[in-house]
């Protein structure tokens, strides 16, 4: 049965390859040599068969089964057990301790998940406060407030050493 549908799939496709080097013929003004060229390329590369296409999709789900048993590994579950054949042989602790393990991760992603938000949170707040004091630095010129508070001090210091000095009497010159 699987051979018929195979050799139906593969006329239908020699068929329609026909159909496509006839119009190709027709629709270009090519020697034939370069038809047969094409020809042949088109010859030489294989024929997906309905069998390859199942053995790819077998392929493809062992693939996923191991990734699947590779990560139960790593979450030290272990090997999931095949139910199919014998569904009277699940044991009842296997599913106790799968189930307290789901809970458990369950419960571990929604402590990450709200320690994440948290976080999240305090990220923005910080950016925002930072943006803030940026602006505010921005806004206020720093380094010119600086040289203006020590040309006041100065000032207010070089007045009062001008009033002390004022005050003073006079040097007495001693006559030799």
């Amino acid at each position: 049965m699987k051979n018929k549908l195979a050799e139906k799939g593969q006329k239908k496709e020699e068929e329609e390859f026909e159909e496509d080097s006839e119009e190709d013929a027709l629709s270009s003004s090519t020697s034939d040599d370069s038809l047969r060229q094409q020809n042949e390329e088109r010859e030489s590369c294989p024929v997906v068969t309905y069998s390859d296409k199942a053995n790819a999709i077998r392929d493809e789900n062992n693939r996923i089964d191991d990734i699947v048993n590779r990560e139960n590994m790593a979450l030290a579950v272990g090997a999931m057990p095949s139910y199919e054949d014998d569904p009277t042989s699940i044991d009842l602790q296997d599913l106790l301790d799968l189930k307290k393990a789901i809970k458990t991760m369950t419960r571990e992603l929604t402590i990450a998940r709200r320690s994440n938000a948290d976080l999240q949170r305090l990220i923005k707040s910080l950016k925002r406060e930072h943006e803030d004091a940026l602006n505010r630095v921005v806004d206020t010129d720093l380094w010119e407030a600086e040289k203006r508070g020590w040309q006041q001090s100065f000032a207010v210091a070089f007045r009062e050493y001008e009033s002390q000095k004022a005050s003073l009497p006079p040097k007495k010159r001693e006559d030799n």
